[in-house]
């Protein structure tokens, strides 16, 4: 355990290294590209709202055989040291920074492969450690563009704001954030200053009786929506960017 002594100050910098895992680009050409700029403009920009400034930003190339083996339908479901997933954050450079992955697709393989857009090695990340298992998130670039990009954040229409935004919400995770809510809304994170949202106080009437809380056998559990956490105090923070 490494420990830190005084007090959290309000505000912060933040280096971060990225990692090109998947496609096509090269750190020498990353440098130029549009698509990374605006990533990188819109992931600063998310941060700074929390009293975050991102400092140094350093692109960097993987080995062809890296590319190769973890670009794309990488398995986040083994977790086991020697998985693809922790052997490519071994990848990491020394450094205290947020380590970012990018690769082309993340698969659930026990969940028919199911796509999986970001994951964090671990909760807190090992930030002034790399070359370990947990040295990284994984971010998906799939829709790493510039096609429909405006002059504001737009996660809706914008596929490098998509990018950023998991990439502000993986990198949340690095630096010990949990989610307001889990996933069927029966955990919680141990802030007291994020809003929760209760499957059993906050999801519609109709999928109560579903919700994990009061059936532990359900076969399809109540999943919590974002727009049913928006509604008061009392079920909040599906407007956080760290709501599962």
């Amino acid at each position: 355990a490494i420990t830190k002594s005084g007090t959290i100050p309000a505000s912060g910098t933040l280096d971060v290294a990225i990692y090109l895992v998947g496609g096509s680009l090269t750190a020498a050409s990353a440098v130029s590209d549009r698509a990374i700029a605006r990533m990188v403009k819109t992931l600063g920009q998310l941060y700074s709202g929390a009293g975050l400034c991102l400092g140094t930003v350093t692109i960097r190339d993987v080995p062809a055989w890296a590319k190769t083996k973890y670009g794309s339908g990488l398995n986040v479901d083994d977790a086991s040291p020697c998985g693809d997933l922790n052997q490519m954050f071994t990848l990491s450079a020394p450094g205290n920074q947020l380590n970012l992955f990018l690769v082309d697709e993340l698969v659930a393989v026990t969940q028919n492969n199911a796509v999986v857009v970001g994951v964090d090695g671990s909760i807190p990340g090992p930030s002034t450690i790399g070359g370990t298992i947990h040295s990284g998130a994984a971010v998906s670039s799939a829709d790493l563009s510039v096609t429909g990009c405006g002059s504001t954040i737009d996660v809706t229409h914008c596929g490098a704001d998509v990018v950023a935004y998991i990439a502000a919400h993986e990198g949340g995770h690095w630096m010990g954030l949990y989610h307001p809510t889990e996933l069927f809304g029966d955990a919680f994170d141990p802030l007291s200053d994020t809003p929760t949202c209760a499957c059993t106080a906050c999801a519609p009437a109709s999928a109560q009786s579903s919700c994990l809380a009061n059936n532990a056998n359900a076969t399809a559990p109540t999943t919590m929506s974002s727009s049913w956490c928006t509604q008061s105090t009392t079920c909040g923070g599906g407007d956080n960017l760290m709501f599962w």
